[in-house]
């Protein structure tokens, strides 16, 4: 299960569900392992928990929106979003997690995580399932067209949203289920 942020401890909607799904693969008999991403602090009550059901990975990766990452966003014509989730190391530690365990299934939580589980399925040909928690492409839109009309701001917001549409479009095309 890949996610983009640690979901235990369980305090906010989209922490319980990753965290509920983590369980559940659990409960139904699943050998789980949970890699997350993230660059907080996991207090040893909130692993000890998350290792109730399963392994956890915790790769230790900032996801924040820095100047230089919307400079690259904007220069490569890329989702800001999508992008920020995924490099080379972080898919280097999925592969060698793929080929060093027996993975039936890699379940990404967010559009977001779900280039990472592509890539592991294009090495591994393990399949590929995806949990939609939001359509980002149209929170993206939404909060676009709360800004003013002419702002740089909105137009930036805007074609980022045009950019995470069609590359959720093209995830939904690849995944399994």
């Amino acid at each position: 299960q890949l996610v983009a942020r640690f979901p235990f401890a369980i305090d906010d909607g989209g922490k319980i569900g990753i965290a509920n799904f983590f369980r559940e693969f659990s409960a139904q008999g699943a050998d789980v392992t949970l890699f997350s991403l993230g660059d907080e602090t996991v207090n040893n009550d909130s692993l000890n928990e998350a290792e109730k059901y399963g392994e956890v990975l915790l790769f230790n990766h900032n996801t924040n929106n820095s100047i230089l990452r919307i400079i690259k966003s904007i220069a490569l014509n890329h989702s800001i979003y999508l992008k920020k989730h995924d490099n080379q190391k972080i898919r280097n530690k999925i592969l060698e997690l793929v080929k060093n365990k027996k993975i039936d299934l890699i379940h990404a939580d967010h559009s977001c995580m779900a280039a990472l589980a592509l890539f592991a399925k294009i090495q591994t040909d393990i399949p590929v399932g995806i949990r939609l928690h939001n359509i980002e492409w149209l929170i993206w839109q939404r909060y676009a067209d709360s800004l003013p009309l002419f702002s740089p701001k909105r137009i930036y917001i805007q074609h980022q949203s045009k950019l995470i549409k069609k590359a959720e479009s093209d995830i939904y095309k690849n995944v399994d289920v």
